[in-house]
């Protein structure tokens, strides 16, 4: 850098005085407009380093109300599936269950209306219940206390075999259209 400085001492040491000026002027307004572009680019920076933090500060507000958003809104599908499972109990679970069982064919269903003939069902017609007919009637006494003959109770007992004998199914109905509730 010495030899720069001294060979730039030599150039200009035939230069006269005027020139000189000249060209101590120009360099000086080449020195005033890198300051400027210097100054104006620290204002830039600072102006850069001031909205960055400014743009820091909301992105880690937004990022922490985006977190507690997402808490509350897992919050609230909790609370809703559980009150869902409260007024539906779990019949969808079950309903889903059976949906899913009768697409896979069970392989053998317990046939139930033994269960069900074996049960003694009870009159529903009062006029019958009160002149001594029908199943929920005691038996052996007629209306007026008089006991039955035994060839009806016979006659009662071998419909009954014979009802037994017959081939049993118990079919339900399922409307697709009702609205589950």
């Amino acid at each position: 850098m010495r030899a720069d400085v001294e060979k730039f001492k030599n150039q200009i040491s035939g230069f006269d005085k005027d020139v000189l000026l000249f060209l101590c002027g120009k360099l000086f307004e080449y020195y005033l407009g890198l300051s400027a572009e210097n100054t104006q680019l620290q204002r830039n920076i600072d102006e850069s380093a001031y909205i960055y933090n400014e743009l820091k500060k909301k992105y880690e507000s937004f990022e922490s109300e985006n977190k507690q958003l997402k808490e509350l809104v897992g919050l609230l599908r909790d609370q809703i599936e559980l009150k869902n499972k409260t007024l539906f109990g779990a019949t969808t679970e079950k309903f889903v269950s059976l949906v899913e069982a009768a697409a896979n064919h069970p392989e053998e269903i317990e046939d139930e209306s033994q269960v069900e003939d074996d049960d003694e069902s009870k009159v529903t017609n009062i006029d019958d219940y009160k002149n001594g007919k029908g199943k929920g009637a005691k038996k052996g006494k007629s209306s007026h206390g008089k006991k039955k003959s035994k060839s009806k109770k016979g006659y009662n007992s071998s419909l009954k075999e014979s009802m037994e004998k017959l081939p049993k199914q118990i079919s339900y109905d399922f409307d697709p259209s009702y609205p589950i509730r």
